[in-house]
């Protein structure tokens, strides 16, 4: 087990960058779950298949980057 660290360009650690990154993916997911919440009451069987796929797509495209 590692330490999860940013990505390293040019010998330095994009940590600001991927805080900045994390923060927009967090209000996103954030989105999703109220939007989801608030507007599809009726459609509790699609609720996780969205928000477990907006995390998937998130850590697919963050996870790289920002080493989580």
């Amino acid at each position: 087990m590692g330490a999860a660290l940013p990505r390293v360009v040019d010998e330095q650690r994009l940590t600001f960058q991927c805080l900045v990154l994390e923060g927009l993916l967090t209000f996103i997911l954030m989105f999703v779950i109220l939007n989801v919440a608030i507007n599809a009451p009726d459609k509790k069987s699609v609720v996780g298949i969205i928000i477990g796929g907006t995390i998937a797509v998130e850590s697919g495209f963050a996870g790289p980057i920002c080493g989580a």
